[in-house]
């Protein structure tokens, strides 16, 4: 009796190490364990960057809707961050990070949408979500890379604003979608560039933001209408200039640039570059379950054989020891 105790045991003990190893498995594609500490932002070197969610104690805002690539949600300290999967909650003071070839789209409480282009910092500052006022608001700080910010209308709101800041401009809307970009002004890529946050208000009024940086005398803000009319102000002399749908302009430390035409294929390709397809990004996801679901159905049959094999061979030892 003991003996074939002991015989169920030490299968237990080998069932239980199969599913240990085929759990591991699994998990090896999981969120950013294959991003080497390198290819981190900068900002982050000092910071442990889990490959989990992250809870927060700020007001819960927004939720991912989709992204490409690793992304990376820091504390505002930035002592604390984890990598981003579709479905997380985003909080107040959430510091979102998209690395090199990497997109992010999250939607706000609001249904408002923001994207992030590659090599991006922005920073959830608030998000106002007053529905007895029928009012809402929001305000962004974007240290480097690309964005595009819009406000979707919903009936409920009466009065909407989104806001955000750059070393050198500060921009609103009173359409429903602009595009900003921050950039060194020597022409280096947008990796290495100095906090932008842009501005969107309704024409109830525009709501204005100041951002000082000592980066600023390097750092250019490019404003790009695309929807509506966008209000871009400069923080050297307060000096304001009207964006419509197809125009562009340039803040430097020098104040504003003259307004120029953006050609439809630059548009076009910063949307591209920066925006994701929440459609396609939906069956992409759909795809990926199905991958896994294959995996685990694999595995499965694996166990399975697994046990037939160990169940034989504690049978035979039954025999023997009878």
């Amino acid at each position: 009796m003991n003996r074939r105790f002991g015989i169920h045991l030490l299968l237990l003990f080998v069932a239980a190490l199969i599913l240990i190893f085929s759990g591991n498995a699994l998990a090896a594609a999981k969120r950013g364990n294959a991003v080497p500490k390198n290819m981190l932002p900068a900002e982050l070197k000092n910071a442990a960057v889990y490959d989990y969610f992250l809870e927060s104690g700020e007001k819960g805002v927004a939720t991912i809707a989709a992204k490409d690539g690793k992304v990376i949600v820091a504390k505002a300290d930035l002592k604390q961050a984890y990598f981003a999967a579709a479905g997380d909650k985003l909080f107040e003071k959430d510091v979102i990070f998209t690395l090199k070839k990497s997109r992010c789209k999250f939607q706000l409480v609001t249904e408002d949408l923001v994207s992030l282009g590659p090599q991006s910092r922005l920073i959830i500052k608030e998000v106002v979500d007053d529905r007895d006022n029928q009012s809402k608001s929001s305000s962004f700080g974007m240290a480097k890379g690309t964005a595009i910010f819009h406000t979707v209308s919903v009936s409920r709101y009466f009065k909407q604003s989104m806001e955000a800041e750059s070393p050198t401009a500060v921009s609103g809307v009173r359409g429903s979608k602009f595009g900003m970009e921050v950039k060194p002004a020597k022409g280096k890529s947008s990796a290495a560039m100095p906090p932008v946050i842009v501005a969107d208000a309704s024409g109830n009024g525009f709501l204005y933001l100041a951002y000082a940086k000592k980066e600023q005398d390097d750092s250019v803000t490019v404003v790009h209408g695309f929807e509506g009319k966008v209000e871009v102000k400069s923080k050297k002399d307060d000096s304001i200039q009207f964006l419509n749908p197809g125009q562009s302009i340039e803040a430097t430390i020098k104040g504003l640039s003259k307004i120029f035409d953006t050609p439809a294929k630059a548009i076009e390709q910063f949307m591209n570059n920066v925006d994701i397809n929440l459609q396609k990004a939906a069956k992409e996801a759909e795809k990926s379950v199905k991958v896994v679901d294959e995996k685990v159905k694999d595995s499965e049959k694996k166990m399975e054989k697994h046990f037939d094999v160990f169940d034989k061979w504690g049978k035979d030892l039954e025999q023997k020891w009878k």
